[in-house]
Parts: C-alpha cells; structure tokens; sequence
C-alpha cells in the first residue's frame, strides 16, 4: 500500500531539481535586466500600442475577438479568456493537426457536482482525443492563467507556469479521472497518475 508521500514522490520525482534550475535562471534574467536595460528598451520601445478599430472583430476557430478582448493584452490588464481559447486554437491550427485544444473552461466544468460531465466523455469520443499527440489545457488559478500540455502516448505532464509554481495535485487527479472516463482506448495506454513523469 503507497503511503501519500510515496505517491507524491511518483507525482513529482524530480521537483527540487527543476526548483534550483527555475531559481537560477530568474537571477540571470533579473541581472541581464539590470546591467543592459533591457526592461527600460522594452517599455520604451512598446509603450505605444497602435490603436484598433472600434468596429474589429475577427474569429478564430469559432471564437470571436473584439476590440475589448484585444486591449486585455494590454499592460497592467486582465487577461481574456476568448483571448487565451483563440491563441490555444490557432496553435493548434498551425500545428499540423497533432494538438488539441481544450476550452479554457473544461477543468471548471469537468466534475460538476463531484463526478465527471458525460459531456466530456461523449467529445472526447467524438474527438478522437487518443489520436492527438499533445493536449493543451488552459488552467485558470483564480487571477491566473497556466498551461497543462498532456502528451498521453509518452504518458508526461507539462505544466507552464509564468510564476514558476508546481500544478496542484488536485488538478492532476481531475485529469486522470478523466482519462480514465474515456471509453475509446481505455487499456492502450496507463493512465495511473503515478505513471506520468512531469
């Protein structure tokens, strides 16, 4: 029987080491910053948006963009969720059919109510996920976005943090349950959490 630690452990073998590797490089980053200005060129050099149109609007991928979604790529804003959905779907677009898009709120409505929407299921069938090489899963941590890449044929989490913080263990419980809900190609590949390196 695994004991909690053990399956963190399994969860993230190699945590600490990816800490001291993300430190170091945020001091480089903060020194080169510092001895060459770059911060001041940037804020200099882009400071000065060009205006957009009143009357923008354009889709991609069935998500449409106005001008207000596009001036919260502005500094000091907010960042849109239609934003976010169409920059994840024109990634997927470009990348020869081998990615797939999930909608930036699929982990909030995963499980409702505690268990797994049979929505989500009868897509993910649909959609012939288990053909996708790479999933990209928006993840919404209060004011904050991040990025879960699956690769399920190599069994791996990639998780893409700005702030450089770990996934929380409960959103890769959520993930898991959900491959495990999938009908379609339940026994080709392990989908025990512990399985998955990240």
């Amino acid at each position: 029987m695994e004991t909690a630690e053990d399956q963190n452990q399994m969860i993230d073998p190699i945590s600490s080491q990816n800490n001291d590797i993300v430190n170091d490089t945020k001091d480089e980053d903060t020194e080169a910053c510092e001895d060459n200005n770059v911060c001041n060129i940037f804020e200099t050099k882009y400071s000065n948006y060009p205006s957009i149109s009143p009357n923008f609007k354009k889709a991609i991928n069935g998500i449409n963009l106005s001008q207000m979604n596009l001036q919260t790529l502005l500094p000091n804003e907010w960042l849109d969720d239609s934003v976010l959905g169409a920059f994840i779907s024109a990634v997927c677009i470009f990348s020869s059919e081998i990615t797939l898009a999930f909608d930036v709120f699929f982990l909030e409505s995963l499980i409702p109510n505690g268990r797994i929407s049979g929505g989500y299921e009868k897509w993910a069938e649909k959609a012939n996920i288990w053909e996708y090489k790479i999933w990209l899963i928006p993840v919404h941590l209060g004011a904050h976005w991040t990025l879960l890449s699956v690769i399920p044929h190599r069994q791996i989490f990639i998780y893409i943090d700005s702030l450089h913080m770990k996934i929380p263990n409960h959103i890769l419980i959520q993930i898991c349950n959900f491959m495990n809900s999938v009908r379609s190609h339940r026994l080709a590949i392990g989908r025990k959490q512990q399985q998955w390196s990240k």
